[in-house]
């Protein structure tokens, strides 16, 4: 269900990613000689519909393709089929995993409820971690926090039935950065430590992501287009902040300490490997999410509307909003 918003299918652009002709970087589409972007990649509802259908709901850093192995007697053909053009999307964008798609490919689409959902999902893993960890979370602020976490969500649900929505919209959007800054410090603190849980490291982004996520939807939805802007550009910068130095190396000597003489190094590489991958690709996809945003104002785009054709539609679970030839 395509519309007068200027959406492309991912599939348009497969050939000038496979010649190079095109380039992707985060969540933009470049034409590798002139620099010049030409789309920006967009999920919709479908897509987080079918992360859903896979329960991919804890860990961050999971390949899609991983979904797919587990076979299909597991799900109906709807979800299988829904599942299928996510990988094929993703596969024709050059995306190695999903880690970005927690927090939105573009602007999220995750909605609220299953927001809520899957951090009640994350708040039961930081739980089951919590006296392992207690050096960096007490279980009553982390109870804290998910509470408010939860409070907000429902508020942002609800407000859909309120005649004017957006003064709510915005009241939950700045409630929500207390939240952020939360778990942006324990994500801080878990990668200062000496030690390396890659658990409790997983967790806290997922957790932050979300958090990031539900501020910028919020704002959209509000129509606040410049303040959604300003705060994806600090976004952007917070995330380069917090993993612009993060390496496998440094990750596996911190794990050493975990494990000692049970510790497979091999293994644990392979892994950390693909830990700083998604790390890399969340990153990248934060810091050009501010030019979708910039986009969609110059388009002179309702930002409710924008949301709301992404979540209504059928076909494509990515969709790429073109920038004029």
């Amino acid at each position: 269900m395509i519309n007068s918003i200027p959406f492309s299918i991912p599939k348009k652009f497969a050939a000038g990613l496979a010649d190079g002709s095109l380039t992707r970087i985060g969540t933009l589409i470049k034409d590798a000689a002139s620099g010049k972007i030409v789309a920006h990649v967009q999920e919709t509802g479908l897509a987080q519909a079918a992360f859903d259908a896979v329960k991919i709901s804890g860990s961050l850093f999971s390949p899609l393709t991983s979904a797919l192995e587990l076979g299909s007697s597991m799900y109906a053909n709807v979800q299988l089929k829904n599942i299928t053009k996510t990988v094929d999307s993703l596969q024709h964008l050059q995306y190695s995993n999903i880690a970005v798609s927690l927090g939105g490919l573009g602007v999220s689409t995750i909605g609220f409820t299953i927001v809520n959902k899957r951090l009640n999902g994350i708040e039961n893993e930081l739980s089951q971690m919590i006296d392992r960890i207690d050096y960096l979370l007490d279980r009553r602020e982390l109870e804290r926090q998910f509470h408010e976490i939860s409070i907000l969500s429902k508020r942002a649900e609800k407000a859909y039935g309120l005649k004017n929505p957006a003064g709510q919209w915005m009241s939950i959007a700045n409630d929500m950065l207390g939240v952020s800054d939360f778990f942006e410090r324990k994500v801080s603190g878990c990668l200062n430590q000496d030690v390396f849980n890659a658990n409790l490291f997983g967790s806290l982004v997922d957790a932050y992501s979300f958090c990031n996520a539900a501020q910028i939807e919020c704002s959209i939805l509000a129509n606040e287009l410049p303040y959604a802007l300003a705060e994806a550009e600090s976004q952007g910068e917070k995330y380069q902040e917090l993993f612009d130095d993060l390496t496998a190396p440094r990750l596996v000597r911190k794990l050493k300490l975990n494990h000692k003489s049970s510790f497979k190094e091999n293994e644990a590489q392979q892994k950390m490997k693909e830990l700083v991958q998604g790390i890399r690709e969340a990153t990248d996809s934060a810091l050009t999410k501010p030019y979708l945003i910039q986009s969609i104002i110059e388009k002179e785009i309702d930002g409710k509307e924008y949301l709301n054709r992404l979540r209504e539609e059928k076909e494509h679970p990515i969709l790429m909003l073109s920038e004029a030839e």
